[in-house]
This record gives structure tokens, sequence and C-alpha cells, in this order.
């Protein structure tokens, strides 16, 4: 073990209501921990100080940008220090910034996975402030990076700044599922109807969860036996959602739920009618994996993924408009038996593809390679 590198993964913010980064990186961590590897994550947390199971967490000054504190500060260099690989993720705050200049500070080798974060569609967002940083700051920081740790393929040919790379100098492994042990838990509130549809994750105005609802009030007409659960962490838009439907989501049968973390969000998933993602953009969808793991049926939109998921016939594609969805979803309904073939080519997708023990040792071991890709 002792000749093994010492891992530090470092992320601004380690909480599950963030989406799927801090959960691929916990995963992450947690296998390479089982591979015989010393593995720390440095991060930040507004409920906890201190350090549990070989996770620090530390204090931002500002949580807008993401602004490190003073001790904070002191934390990352000295981790930095005794660490051999620092693998750096998301993108455009300071505690990235602060990480990747002490690393090079230090001579580090530098992991950096953007998780979607300089995908030339995500730069659209506060656009001139990210441009003026990017070239006063990142610009130069990029040319740090020992390796770029991509997705997909879709991630890296639409990386924001492609004339860094070269052949050597980026990965491309796909965000994997640990495999889903199923306890039985009582799901009673989450099977309301005879058909119920569900979304599990953040509730923000790109996850398409308006259109959700439209789609679903339209199916309705037809089949008035269905009930919808939105299931995700507090939100303003979680609460504009729920003024909005405030005298007719009991009416509707649609559900607000807090959100799930445990292991019965998959059996949540596996017997939902149907689970519906329809985001503006999706790098790689922790819940579409999540959802196929569990061998849940997936209604999605082209828009929600980078990878070429209808052609491998393992989710129900629609276009991103009411009639689209609510077509897809009254095909959940009438035909549950041959959708059943979706969903087993689903599972076994999750099986072949999204392994995370062989995708994290193909993940660490590229971390000392010069091979470009590790991506079938």
């Amino acid at each position: 073990m002792s000749d093994k590198p010492k891992i530090l993964h470092l992320i601004s913010k380690f909480d599950y209501s963030q989406g799927g980064p801090p959960r691929m990186v916990s995963s992450t961590a947690k296998i390479q921990k089982y591979l015989g590897y010393k593995v720390k994550i440095l991060t930040t947390s507004d409920k906890y100080i201190g350090e549990t199971n070989k996770i620090y967490f530390g204090k931002l000054l500002l949580n807008r940008f993401a602004i490190p504190n003073f001790s904070l500060l002191i934390k990352i260099y000295k981790e930095i220090k005794k660490h051999d690989i620092i693998h750096i993720h998301n993108f455009w705050n300071i505690f990235v910034t602060i990480s990747i200049i002490f690393s090079k500070i230090q001579k580090k080798k530098i992991i950096l996975s953007p998780h979607g974060s300089l995908h030339k569609e995500n730069i659209k967002k506060n656009y001139l402030l990210k441009l003026i940083f990017f070239k006063l700051v990142e610009k130069k920081n990029l040319t740090f990076i020992y390796k770029f740790h991509f997705l997909n393929p879709n991630e890296k040919k639409n990386f924001y700044c492609k004339k860094i790379l070269n052949k050597k100098n980026f990965m491309i492994i796909p965000n994997s599922i640990e495999k889903v042990y199923r306890k039985k838990k009582n799901i009673k509130k989450f099977k309301t109807n005879e058909f119920n549809f569900s979304y599990i994750g953040r509730i923000s105005k790109n996850k398409g969860i308006s259109l959700m609802i439209s789609s679903y009030l339209e199916c309705k007409k037809k089949y008035p036996n269905i009930s919808l659960h939105i299931i995700g962490p507090n939100s303003n838009y979680k609460k504009f959602l729920i003024n909005t439907l405030k005298f007719g989501s009991k009416k509707n049968n649609i559900f607000f739920h807090k959100p799930i973390y445990n292991y019965s969000r998959f059996n949540i998933m596996e017997n939902s009618t149907a689970v519906i993602l329809l985001s503006d953009l999706e790098c790689d969808s922790v819940l579409s994996k999540e959802v196929w793991s569990s061998k849940g049926l997936l209604i999605t939109t082209k828009n929600s993924f980078n990878e070429n998921y209808f052609e491998k016939k393992i989710a129900l594609i629609v276009k991103k408009n009411t009639r689209s969805v609510s077509e897809a979803m009254i095909k959940s309904i009438l035909n549950r038996k041959s959708l059943d073939k979706i969903r087993e080519n689903g599972y076994i997708y999750s099986l072949t593809r999204l392994n995370i023990v062989e995708n994290t040792k193909k993940l660490t071991k590229s971390y000392l390679s010069t091979n470009e890709k590790v991506y079938k």
C-alpha cells in the first residue's frame, strides 16, 4: 500500500442536494480505499465541521463563489502538500481556483473533473462574469491540469477550451453506480394510485419540472387513476411550484416530498410506472443511471443526456413538449409488459458499463498512465 500514491479529492460543497457530483466523489473515494489507496476528501459544509471518516469539512467565508475562510485556506494548502494526486471536482468557484494554484505551487499532479461545468452551454450562464474571470485567471489555471476527466465523449466534444487538449491529457469515464441492494422499505406514500410517476433530484427550473406537470395533467385527462411524486430538496423553485399548485395539487394527485438519499429511492424508481427526467442539459445524469440499476423505466429527452441512449433502447425518448411527454406516459401505462424489455436493457447496461469498481480502477490507473481514453 505504501508505494501507492495518496489521493486527495477536493470539491467545494459536499451536500447531496447539490446533485450528482458529491455522490460520485463519495463513491469513488470509497472504492479507491477498497482498492488499497490512501484517500481523503476535502470539502465544505454548513452542517458539519471537522474530520469524519477521512472527510474534512471546512467553512466558507462567503457561500457565493465558494470563497474559503482563512483556516480552510491553510487546510487546503497543508492537505495538498501531504498527497500525491490532487483530484479537483467542478469549476467556476474560488475553492477550485485556490486548489489549482496551491497544487501548481507544490508541483502536484492535478486531475480535473468539470462535471459539465466547462460545457460550452454551461458557460452561457453568467457568461460575462465567467468570461472575465476566465481571461484573467482560469485560462492559465487550466494549463496546469495533468488530466481532464470527462464523463462522456460529448462533454469532451463540447469542452469550452478545446485548444489545450491533446492526445494524452484527458480520459473519458462515465459516472458509475454501486450495485443496488434492494432493502425492502415501506413506500406506500409513493404508491397513491394504480399508476405512479416520479421525479427524484434537485428541483430547479432547468430540470423541466413544469413541463413534467403539464404533461402529467394532460395524461390525467384520459387516465385519472395516476399520481405524480416530485421528490427533492427545498428550493425557491420548489416553493414556487407548491404555491402555484396550492389549490389543485391534492385534487390532481401531485405530491411533493422531502429528498431521499438512502436505498429506498431505488425501490421507488423500480416501482414507479416511470421516472421522468426532462432537464435542459445533463452532462451525465446520475438519476438516469440509478433508474437503470433499479430496473426502472426512464422517460427522458435527448437534451437530458450526452449519450445515444435511444440507440441502446434503454429509455423512452421524447421531444420537449407536452404532447410527446404525455404520449410516453400513456405508453408506459398501456404497454407495461412490452416495456419490460427496456427495463431489462437498462439494468444490463448498468451492470456492464456502469460498474463502479471497474470504472474506478480505470480512473485511478489513468492518473498515472498516458492513455488518453478509458472508454468502451
